[in-house]
């Protein structure tokens, strides 16, 4: 992905090999959506998307992944780059993940608790290949699927990316994920105003006025918005939100 390029980017989140969504990322609070992610990713691509992000739910709440055969098969499907997230704790995860043909890892807790290690993994991968995970609620980055706070501050969390050299972050809201209440586009431009990273937002896209209202942030680091539920539900219709 490069940098002018504001891309609209469906979720599948995957948990037992199930497509589904969370509220708020609790896992008590699932919505299943389809028994057929690959069917589900197959009709993304077909109404447009230049790219998916999946998250494996089960890897990022149980520490350690699940779900890899129907990753691998959403990735085989697909013409377009997928972005993986959820479980990416070792080095091991994530070369099995670029040899499926992934164009991007997600790590979170794994970095957070290592950075020195989230720095090799940039340095023997690229940038353009290890993406950050930053899930905030309340400023506090969380950890552990969202369940625990990482005593660490958002702010402080972001230099120390930048310092080791990560170059692409996927900025979630928490508070805002699953709820359609519109993205936080006041954190969102602080990010992007105060550090030089690149940004994927993530979390309360709604309707076609939440993707206006973020490409009308007009930054050229503001690569795109994920979103899931609004599309899940028919709220978003994926190709009016791709010819903004």
């Amino acid at each position: 992905m490069t940098e002018n390029n504001f891309n609209v980017i469906p979720a599948i989140d995957l948990k037992a090999g199930r497509c589904v969504r969370l509220y708020q990322g609790k896992r008590e609070q699932e919505t299943k959506y389809s028994d057929n992610p690959t069917g589900v990713a197959r009709r993304w691509e077909e109404l447009g998307a230049r790219r998916l992000h999946i998250v494996d739910l089960d890897g990022a709440f149980e520490e350690e992944t699940k779900n890899q055969a129907v990753i691998k098969e959403i990735i085989a499907e697909l013409s377009i780059p997928c972005q993986v997230g959820g479980g990416l704790r070792s080095r091991e995860a994530l070369a099995e993940l670029f040899e499926a043909g992934a164009a991007a890892g997600i790590v979170g807790t794994a970095g957070i608790k290592e950075p020195d290690w989230l720095g090799e993994m940039v340095g023997e991968f690229g940038a353009d290949k290890i993406y950050a995970g930053v899930d905030c609620d309340a400023g506090e980055v969380m950890v552990s699927g969202w369940r625990e706070g990482a005593s660490l501050q958002r702010d402080r969390w972001l230099e120390k990316l930048e310092n080791i050299g990560v170059k692409t972050i996927i900025y979630t809201d928490i508070s805002r994920d699953g709820t359609e209440e519109g993205p936080n586009l006041a954190a969102v431009q602080e990010v992007l105003e105060s550090f030089n990273l690149n940004v994927i937002a993530s979390g309360g896209v709604g309707c076609l006025e939440d993707v206006r209202r973020l490409q009308a942030l007009n930054h050229p680091r503001l690569l795109g918005v994920i979103t899931g539920k609004a599309l899940y539900e028919g709220n978003l219709d994926l190709a009016k939100a791709l010819a903004i």
